[in-house]
């Protein structure tokens, strides 16, 4: 949904979840989230990248 000036994103997850004690660290760079010992590909720069983007939008 959009208007002149704003734009409203909704987004639905039903991942494993995080636990509660991470999440303080989620946007951190290079930060990835390990809560049952699964192992996941990736550097840990995905929602940092974003929350930059969001940030320098002034989001």
């Amino acid at each position: 949904m959009h208007d002149d000036e704003r734009a409203t994103i909704c987004v639905r997850d039903f991942g494993i979840g995080i636990n509660p004690q991470k999440l303080p660290h989620l946007f951190d760079r290079y930060y990835r989230v390990d809560a049952f010992g699964h192992q996941f590909s990736g550097l840990g720069l995905g929602l940092y990248i974003s929350s930059e983007i969001i940030t320098r939008h002034n989001g």
